[in-house]
């Protein structure tokens, strides 16, 4: 065998093995696109969020007076309808009955509950792509015309993963929005139907409707064992009875064999015929009477507290200093 034959075996072989070598250290877990990638939705970076939160739930029942002297009826039902049922939301209850001389619950009148509508569950969001490292500077790029991948390849093949996956997250994007929005229009729709409802079967009343008297007592007992019943058994968070009247009841004590428990309800008493407390004194004549029954701290309201902010921050903004916002309900 002549010198330049052996050269030539000689550098024929550190060849190859430079092409292994090398081949070896540069491959990849995945192929390199031919093409880049392109989305034909509206790619994203970050995955949408969502308000899925769910408000305490609360049940509201009201006592309105109908009594031939109390001449302020209508001017009750006009703030039941204009602002307690429209803070009536998802999951919550609203009762509203007469205060007059029926001593059962054929008092009631609207007995309603907002349907809660179950959040949406979204797909699992995405793995993101394992990136590849880009070759150490320096390192050859061609050897007998094989393309060796370069860090500049490697970059284009993570670029691409990268806009796919982005392509994903769009699309993860847009069905997500749209089973939040049918959601919230599921949601929206059974709130419009309550109110809806609230507005109908709640009606003010001609003066032939009036009653010669009412029950106090008696009132606030069957509102006691309505509320009573749905704390036993755990129902909502909060309990609320609004009492819309003056209060005046011919006997200064609760009679033998009524039973009144409000532990755990808040108690508002919304007296609109009083410009000022010393009017009417009903805070005077009942505080005592009630915080006996349990009531924490009831509320009373006069015209000089413009009672309908009052009424709406109560239901809307609740703060532990009113009595819709009682943190515990004994059973």
């Amino acid at each position: 065998m002549s010198i330049t034959q052996v050269a030539y075996g000689r550098a024929v072989s550190i060849t190859l093995s430079l092409v292994v070598l090398v081949s070896t250290g540069c491959s990849i877990s995945r192929p390199l696109p031919s093409t880049p990638t392109h989305c034909s939705i509206e790619s994203a970076s970050t995955y949408h969020t969502y308000d899925l939160r769910v408000p305490q739930s609360k049940y509201v029942y009201v006592l309105v007076d109908k009594s031939y002297g109390y001449q302020y009826t209508n001017n009750d039902l006009g703030l039941v309808q204009s602002i307690v049922v429209g803070n009536i939301g998802p999951g919550d209850r609203l009762v509203v009955a007469w205060m007059s001389l029926e001593r059962t619950t054929g008092s009631i009148f609207f007995d309603e509950q907002i349907e809660q509508i179950k959040p949406p569950r979204f797909s699992p969001t995405l793995t993101p792509p394992a990136m590849t490292s880009t070759l150490t500077p320096g390192g050859p790029t061609t050897i007998k015309g094989m393309q060796i991948q370069t860090s500049e390849a490697i970059e284009r093949n993570n670029d691409a993963s990268e806009e796919q996956h982005n392509c994903l997250i769009g699309q993860w994007n847009i069905e997500s929005d749209q089973l939040y929005l049918e959601w919230q229009t599921r949601q929206q729709g059974a709130v419009d139907e309550f109110v809806d409802k609230g507005h109908h079967q709640i009606p003010l009343l001609a003066s032939e409707e009036v009653e010669s008297g009412k029950l106090v007592y008696e009132s606030l007992s069957v509102a006691s064992r309505m509320l009573r019943s749905s704390i036993g058994k755990n129902s909502y968070a909060k309990y609320l009875l609004i009492v819309f009247s003056d209060l005046d009841d011919w006997r200064d004590r609760k009679p033998d064999g009524t039973t009144i428990d409000f532990r755990g309800i808040g108690v508002m008493v919304i007296s609109q015929p009083c410009k000022y407390e010393v009017d009417c004194g009903v805070k005077a004549t009942w505080e005592q009477q009630l915080a006996s029954f349990g009531a924490s701290q009831p509320e009373f309201l006069v015209q000089e507290d413009n009672i309908p902010r009052q009424l709406d921050s109560c239901l809307r903004f609740p703060s532990p200093h009113l009595p819709c916002t009682q943190e515990e309900n004994p059973s």
